[in-house]
């Protein structure tokens, strides 16, 4: 049986050939983190129909922030449209 081998990619997007990431500013790196990362949530949300969002949980700790998965196809009143799933 023959292994499964990963695919594997280096994400340059963005940056300019002959850079790294350490050599641009800051407000740089954010500005191609925040398209890249909208470039992502379009395409999660149009082939598998999810899509990432941040949650504010408040602790005794202090008010901490977590990235959550939501389902887009999931109706407003907890029922999923495909019965199947």
């Amino acid at each position: 049986m023959a292994k499964a081998k990963l695919k594997v990619e280096e994400v340059t997007s963005g940056i300019p050939s002959g850079m790294q990431a350490k050599d641009l500013s800051l407000e740089k790196r954010m500005e191609l983190y925040q398209a890249d990362f909208k470039k992502f949530n379009e395409e999660m949300a149009e082939t598998y129909g999810l899509s990432l969002a941040t949650e504010i949980k408040y602790a005794p700790q202090g008010i901490v922030p977590r990235m959550v998965l939501m389902d887009l196809l999931k109706k407003q009143d907890g029922q999923n449209e495909n019965p199947n799933s």
